[in-house]
């Protein structure tokens, strides 16, 4: 029997002693592949826009007024009154409010993030937004005209595209096993990346802050106006007691102290590049170029 009646030829199968065979005579040309994916990969990494993470983790404030709250509410109930509502939910609705409109338009205020953000549309020496130019752009441009596509016409950047520039790059964790949500933000300019996660979260708590104290006050002008129609002794004085609970809140909510949430600790910064990293890029580079070597030598053997 000779050596070649064993293997399964290209008829029956794949020869996978020929291919293996094939590889090892394309060796040079296997490393000359490797070597130009490696060259590639150092070109990328010499261009490429290094990032930085930076991470803020919050809990949420004392909740004792919430549970005060709560007991209030059974006093309310006593005279027709459901306050269950009105407990505080605030760290509850955090991720929301840092992904809503309300806190971008706050942020967007502020000049030196837009231009930050949007550096591509800031025209520094003129002082002013301008339209970004690029052959790339224009083509786009046209390719969607030609199809019948919108093409709105172009405007500075303001809240709407702050808005979403913050959902797609901010990520917000939860702690499955404690009351903690992570912010996480990666950007080229580490003081950048700390700044804009202090600022969301102050604006965060800002905004929850200004709820709240527009719904107690409501609470609480609702609350003296049955005070002032109710002469049953016992309904009075649960109204009295659950108005001084509102009133404790808003006193709470009108401090300068956090109201939502409160951060655990300062923003933390990663001291080296999170993106990209070099040591995967060159692996991810080495890979490649090892996968065409063995792409050719799969299609040489086919053919064989």
């Amino acid at each position: 029997m000779t050596a070649d009646s064993g293997a399964v030829s290209a008829g029956q199968g794949f020869d996978v002693l020929r291919f293996f065979s094939t590889v090892w005579r394309l060796r040079i040309w296997g490393a000359i592949l490797v070597a130009a994916a490696l060259a590639a990969a150092v070109a990328y990494l010499n261009i490429a826009t290094y990032r930085y993470t930076a991470s803020l983790s919050v809990a949420p404030v004392d909740q004792s007024m919430s549970q005060m709250q709560s007991g209030l509410s059974g006093l309310g109930s006593l005279v027709g009154i459901d306050l269950s509502l009105q407990q505080d939910n605030s760290f509850a609705l955090y991720s929301e409010a840092a992904y809503s409109l309300a806190v971008s338009e706050k942020l967007a205020q502020d000049s030196d993030i837009q231009q930050s953000v949007f550096p591509e549309a800031w025209n520094d020496r003129a002082r002013r937004w301008d339209e970004p130019r690029s052959s790339l752009r224009s083509v786009v441009r046209g390719l969607k005209r030609a199809v019948g596509v919108p093409v709105p016409a172009w405007h500075p950047p303001g809240a709407a595209e702050l808005n979403q520039y913050i959902r797609d790059q901010v990520e917000i964790a939860e702690d499955k096993r404690k009351p903690v949500l992570r912010l996480s933000f990666a950007h080229k300019d580490p003081k950048f990346a700390r700044r804009l996660l202090e600022e969301l979260h102050a604006e965060v708590d800002n905004f929850m802050r200004r709820k709240s104290l527009v719904r107690t006050s409501e609470y609480i002008a609702y609350l003296e106006t049955r005070l002032r129609q109710i002469t049953v002794s016992e309904y009075r004085e649960a109204l009295a007691q659950t108005l001084g609970g509102y009133e404790k809140t808003r006193m709470l909510a009108s401090s300068p102290t956090a109201f939502a949430a409160d951060k655990l600790g300062g923003t933390i910064v990663s001291t080296e590049p999170t993106s990209p990293q070099p040591a995967m890029v060159l692996a991810l580079g080495a890979l490649a170029g090892i996968a065409l070597w063995f792409a050719i030598a799969w299609v040489v053997t086919l053919r064989q």
